[in-house]
């Protein structure tokens, strides 16, 4: 069975690298989430500020037990490298086997789709 999560304030509380991103970017508007810089350092480290939520993980670790194959889907916009995929892994112990890229679906992704 393949089952997905989102990430962001759902299996993981992810709001600490927000609101970095908002007071270091725009403190006064949300303009930093259309801010490519904000989204390298949000996928790439700022994420170990992020709590993993404990029924989340709770959930997941049944997933594995049964062998699910894992995905974590994101409205992040994508960018050239990700250590959120990692750190998912990481902090839920998900295997190499259940354990898929997560999927970036953000704003910029959108027009790559249509």
């Amino acid at each position: 069975m393949a089952v997905g999560f989102d990430i962001d304030d759902t299996v993981l509380f992810s709001s600490p690298g927000f609101w970095r991103g908002k007071k270091t970017y725009s403190p006064d508007s949300d303009d930093y989430l259309k801010n490519p810089a904000f989204w390298e350092k949000m996928n790439n480290g700022w994420d170990e500020f992020s709590i993993p939520k404990e029924v989340a993980r709770q959930l997941i670790d049944m997933h594995v037990r049964r062998g699910d194959s894992i995905y974590f889907v994101t409205g992040r916009s994508q960018t050239k490298t990700e250590t959120v995929s990692k750190t998912l892994a990481d902090n839920f112990h998900i295997p190499a086997a259940n354990m898929n890229p997560v999927i970036f679906a953000g704003a910029i992704n959108r027009n790559k789709i249509r």
